[in-house]
């Protein structure tokens, strides 16, 4: 029964990954085509003589919804993540230690980039030392969690 449960999970979360790697290749796509139309505006500006380069409200705009879908798309791998662990402790009964280290960092580090204008300077500050602390633990102490991990 457990195992139908993992299997039928293990789909939905692929397929869930699958989508945001789809979602990323358009991003790209469309902020490449976005890059070209400001590139050509740019250039038609300046060989017509004219002052005026770009409508700045829809530069910002575009930097809005590029950095809300990085976002997403950070927020999953942390998802992902957290289901691995989620996938480990259902398999063993046991949490990976490598893996709760490694959703610590990569958690701090989306937050501070892309949720940064959401956060005063205290909890950026808080996120930034919990973040390299965890990371100087990571690369000190990696062989001993490798070595941790493997006997378990």
């Amino acid at each position: 029964m457990l195992g139908k449960i993992l299997k039928t999970t293990n789909k939905l979360v692929s397929l869930y990954v699958f989508a945001v790697a789809i979602l990323l290749v358009i991003y790209m796509l469309v902020n490449f085509i976005w890059g070209l139309d400001n590139f050509a505006q740019l250039l038609f500006s300046l060989l017509s003589g004219g002052a005026e380069i770009s409508n700045w409200l829809t530069t910002a705009s575009r930097w809005e919804v590029g950095t809300e879908v990085l976002h997403f798309i950070a927020f999953t791998i942390v998802l992902v993540k957290a289901y691995n662990i989620l996938i480990e402790y259902a398999k063993h009964q046991h949490i990976s230690i490598k893996y709760i280290v490694e959703i610590a960092i990569i958690a701090s580090v989306v937050e501070i980039f892309f949720n940064t204008y959401a956060l005063d300077i205290e909890t950026k500050v808080l996120f930034a030392v919990f973040w390299l602390w965890n990371l100087a633990l990571y690369l000190v102490y990696y062989p001993v969690i490798e070595k941790l991990d493997r006997k378990s």
